[in-house]
C-alpha cells in the first residue's frame, strides 16, 4: 500500500487532525486520539500510512488517580468494498477537572478510471452520514462536532471538488445541562465530469469532542451514480465491489418502463387465453 505524507494540525487541547497529502493515495486511513488532560493521552491506527481495506482501530484511556474524566474512547473504521466509514468517540463523566477530549478520523482513498458513455457525461458522488451528538458541557463552537468531506482531483493533482458538511453541538452558556442536539444527518453530493481521465477520490469522516461528558457516533456510506453504459475500475480493485453502483434516474425509468411493458404483455396474453 502506498505511503503518503501527512501533516498534523494541533486543534483544541491537542487533538491531532491529519491533513492528508492525498495525490495518488489508495486505501484506508483510520486514526483515533484520546486525552484525559493536556498532557496524558493515547492514539490508535496510523496518521501517516494508508492501510489495506478494511481497516479499523480503537483506543481507551483512563487517567491515573481518578480526578480526570472517566474512560475516554475513540474508534474509527473504513471499508473500500462497501464504501462505509464510521467514527465513535466518548468522554466519560469527571470527578474533578473537565479536561478530556477524543477524536476519530476515517478516510477512504482510491483512483477511479471510467469507460463507456458519451462525451460530456457526468457522474454523481454522495456521502450521507447519520448519527448523534450529545453532551452536557458544550459552551463554545467546535466543542463537539462531526464532519464529512469529499475531495476529487485529476491524475495531475488539479482539484475538481472539495466539499464539507459538519454538525456542531455548541450552545453559548450551555454548561452543566443537556444541550439540544444538532440536526442530523450530514450530506454532501456533487456531480463530476467523466472526461477528466482517472479521478482521485478522497472521503473523510471526522468526529471530535472536548466536553464532559459527551458522545459522538456517526456512520457514513458512499454512493456513486453513473450514466447507463459507463463502468469504472479502481486502482485498489476493491472500491464499491460489495455494493451496486446506482444508475442514473433516466436509466432507472427505462428499466421500470421495460418491466411494466413485460408485465402488461403477460397480462394481455392471460386475458386472451
Amino acid at each position: 500500500m502506498r505511503r503518503v505524507s501527512i501533516g498534523l494540525l494541533v486543534f483544541g487541547f491537542g487533538a491531532l487532525i491529519p491533513t492528508l497529502s492525498w495525490a495518488d493515495a489508495v486505501g484506508v486511513n483510520v486514526f483515533g486520539f484520546v486525552q484525559a488532560d493536556q498532557f496524558l493521552g493515547q492514539e490508535c491506527g496510523s496518521a501517516v500510512t494508508f492501510m489495506a481495506s478494511p481497516a479499523s482501530c480503537s483506543v481507551t484511556f483512563v487517567a491515573p488517580g481518578g480526578t480526570q474524566p472517566g474512560p475516554v474512547t475513540a474508534s474509527a473504521a473504513g471499508n473500500l468494498a462497501t464504501g462505509d466509514l464510521s467514527g465513535t468517540i466518548s468522554v466519560g463523566a469527571t470527578n474533578g477537572i473537565s479536561a478530556g477530549e477524543a477524536q476519530s478520523i476515517a478516510v477512504l482513498a482510491d483512483v477511479l478510471s471510467f469507460s463507456g458513455g458519451t462525451a460530456g457525461a457526468t457522474g454523481q458522488v454522495s456521502m450521507l452520514a447519520t448519527g448523534a451528538i450529545s453532551g452536557t458541557n458544550c459552551p463554545f463552537p467546535g466543542g463537539c462536532f462531526a464532519s464529512i468531506e469529499v475531495k476529487l482531483s485529476t491524475s495531475t493533482g488539479t482539484p475538481i471538488v472539495d466539499l464539507v458538511d459538519s454538525n456542531e453541538f455548541s450552545v453559548p452558556g450551555c454548561v452543566g445541562q443537556q444541550c439540544p442536539p444538532p440536526v442530523s444527518p450530514l450530506s454532501v453530493s456533487t456531480p463530476f465530469s467523466l472526461d477528466a481521465g482517472p479521478v482521485q477520490f478522497l472521503f473523510t469522516l471526522t468526529t471530535f469532542c472536548t466536553s464532559v461528558p459527551c458522545q459522538v457516533n456517526f456512520n457514513d456510506p458512499i454512493t456513486l451514480t453513473l450514466p447507463e453504459g459507463v463502468t469504472f475500475t479502481s486502482e485498489s480493485g476493491e472500491f464499491l465491489t460489495a455494493t451496486a453502483v446506482t444508475p442514473e434516474p433516466s436509466s432507472m425509468l427505462l428499466l421500470a418502463t421495460g418491466v411494466a411493458g413485460i408485465g402488461c404483455a403477460a397480462w394481455r396474453r392471460c386475458r386472451r387465453t
